[in-house]
């Protein structure tokens, strides 16, 4: 789940979320990626501190992840959250507990790897079986 991807991708509208608990509650996923956003706790900001707007939308799509990811976990269902190596979303201590909570492990790859022209590390932390076999290295030369 990505809002950049349109509204109907945002948890933090109560609809959407109460509309992914009820797939994650019916059965009808077997997996949640979550694309939570993470420029509210970027370590690459440029521009001094996030405003408080940003502040509160990327705390709400935080806290709206962590719930259904406690949903998922709860009725069996995998979930991934993919953010850059460097997120400051790993540090938040309500996610860190969750990911512990919920027995994630963690993989880290470069989007070189996959042929794109620049290296940025990105970490994919949940459940789903054989996550690790997405780990790649930098293969540029």
């Amino acid at each position: 789940m990505d809002y950049a991807h349109g509204p109907f991708h945002d948890l933090i509208n109560p609809k959407i979320e109460a509309l992914v608990r009820k797939w994650i509650l019916s059965g009808r996923v077997w997996c949640l990626w979550f694309g939570t956003p993470c420029t509210w706790k970027s370590v690459a900001r440029t521009t001094g501190a996030p405003d408080a707007h940003n502040m509160k939308q990327g705390e709400a799509g935080a806290r709206a992840t962590i719930r259904l990811i406690e949903c998922a976990h709860r009725h069996g269902v995998h979930y991934v959250i993919e953010n850059p190596k460097s997120s400051g979303l790993w540090t938040c201590p309500p996610m860190q507990r969750c990911l512990s909570r919920t027995g994630s492990v963690c993989i880290s790859r470069p989007f070189c790897s996959d042929g794109t022209s620049y290296q940025k590390y990105t970490s994919l932390r949940g459940t789903l079986p054989d996550l690790c076999t997405l780990e790649d290295t930098c293969h540029c030369s």
